[in-house]
């Protein structure tokens, strides 16, 4: 019996201190709204979540790093997540699955969340295997004096867009929000900015055709957003070819009139109409990007070195 008391007695004493951690003056409720500073850029993009919560059954949410525009990872895009997770994470009424378990989940499931950030093509896996009702993700589009932050809420059962939102900054806003960064992120800001400028000193062709490129792919974001979203589907497909499966990337760069094409129809009629489809949306990329042209010219250099040294 006193066994029984005591197992009771701590269940209490759990149930209170749960109690008094969820009523804390840290937790926001989602009906408290507060006005939103534009220079805020976290909260401009946690507004958008919460302008469109009670479309979500369960209120379960999972914020991705943002990425730069041709969807590769960048330092302040994953601070930007952290810092959204943070301000979403005191609002009463809003479930944010932890970065570091949706890293783990998706590592196991040998996933990434490159496609989600703008076409949200992939939402839909990965919103299952994460048990979430909406992915937030974006992009950073870095000009010379400014940065423009494009954020999207994903319905992780259709990939359908509920809510978009748009932000700038300047360079004052920008030094004023690196000022507030802390230490082990200001750190790992200044190491990406190390390796840029490595990669800028050391391959400046190279440096120069993908910041043109990805100029170029802002650009057709503007003009042609649908075809845009497609292009990001097929430079993923692309950079996926060129690591795991050379020889195939090789094919689909390969001059249109090579006997090596020739002979893969006769041989893989099948594969072969799959592989047109890549070279016609690649050629519908680099018709709008000299600079992507001279990259993919590079680039398959490099990938014919691998591939013989094989």
């Amino acid at each position: 019996m006193e066994e029984i008391m005591r197992k009771l007695i701590v269940c209490i004493s759990m149930v209170i201190v749960f109690m008094g951690c969820a009523s804390t003056p840290e937790s926001k409720s989602v009906a408290e709204k507060e006005e939103v500073k534009k220079d805020d850029t976290p909260m401009v993009i946690v507004n958008v979540v919460i302008n469109n919560i009670e479309k979500l059954p369960n209120k379960r949410v999972a914020v991705v790093d943002f990425t730069d525009i041709d969807g590769e990872e960048m330092e302040e895009g994953k601070i930007l997540a952290e810092q959204i997770v943070t301000k979403l994470s005191q609002i009463e009424g809003i479930i944010v699955i932890e970065r570091k378990q949706i890293k783990k989940i998706l590592q196991e499931q040998e996933l990434s969340m490159t496609g989600v950030t703008e076409s949200g093509e992939e939402a839909p896996g990965v919103g299952k295997i994460l048990n979430v009702d909406a992915i937030v993700s974006g992009t950073i589009i870095k000009n010379e004096n400014s940065e423009q932050i494009n954020a999207r809420m994903i319905d992780a059962e259709t990939g359908e867009i509920y809510a978009s939102a748009s932000t700038s900054k300047d360079q004052e806003l920008k030094k004023k929000e690196y000022e507030q960064l802390d230490q082990e992120q200001k750190e790992r800001i200044e190491n990406e900015r190390k390796q840029q400028e490595e990669l800028r000193k050391g391959d400046p062709e190279i440096y120069r055709l993908k910041e043109e490129s990805k100029r170029d792919l802002a650009r057709l974001k503007e003009e042609e957003p649908e075809k845009f979203k497609k292009v990001l589907l097929l430079l993923k497909i692309m950079n996926t070819l060129k690591m795991e499966r050379p020889r195939v990337f090789l094919l689909v760069t390969e001059p249109r009139k090579s006997p090596k094409l020739r002979n893969f129809r006769e041989k893989n009629p099948a594969e072969f109409k799959r592989l047109m489809n890549l070279r016609k949306g690649l050629k519908f990329v680099i018709d709008r990007s000299e600079a992507y042209k001279k990259l993919l010219i590079i680039e398959r250099e490099r990938v014919i070195r691998k591939v013989l040294n094989k």
